[in-house]
């Protein structure tokens, strides 16, 4: 699997940032992502199918297409978590989630649009709590 990602510019409110690497948080479980080109700018993300076993993402042909997507192992999803004080009050972006290709390396953030509706700003806990994780 890649640990490098180029996400041209498709992490919205990041637009200026390509590069980023993957990096498993020792002994969680949670993924830090990190811009090789701003090493202060870094995301928490998790697998959502770990937390919230009802979430369905569905890419469209564009997508596919624009990340060479030739399987579909070939794509890893996560969402970004948005970690507050207490940590109950931390929230999850399911509406937006990073579709990376393991193989290639191209990644973006693709806005779920049309079907399924979820929140930017999804309480973290709630979502574990709900799946009886």
């Amino acid at each position: 699997m890649q640990s490098n990602f180029s996400f041209r510019g498709s992490i919205l409110g990041f637009e200026r940032l390509d590069m980023f690497s993957l990096n498993l948080i020792p002994d969680t479980a949670f993924y830090q992502l990190q811009s090789l080109e701003e090493k202060d700018i870094q995301f928490v993300v998790i697998n959502p199918f770990d937390w919230m076993t009802k979430y369905e993402v569905e890419l469209t042909e564009q997508v596919i297409t624009e990340l060479e997507l030739q399987e579909p192992n070939d794509a890893l999803v996560l969402n970004i978590v948005t970690l507050r004080t207490p940590f109950s009050n931390s929230t999850v972006n399911y509406s937006a989630p990073l579709i990376l290709n393991v193989v290639n390396g191209k990644a973006l953030q693709h806005v779920i649009q049309g079907g399924k509706t979820y929140s930017s700003r999804s309480p973290f806990l709630m979502n574990f709590s709900e799946e009886g994780n």
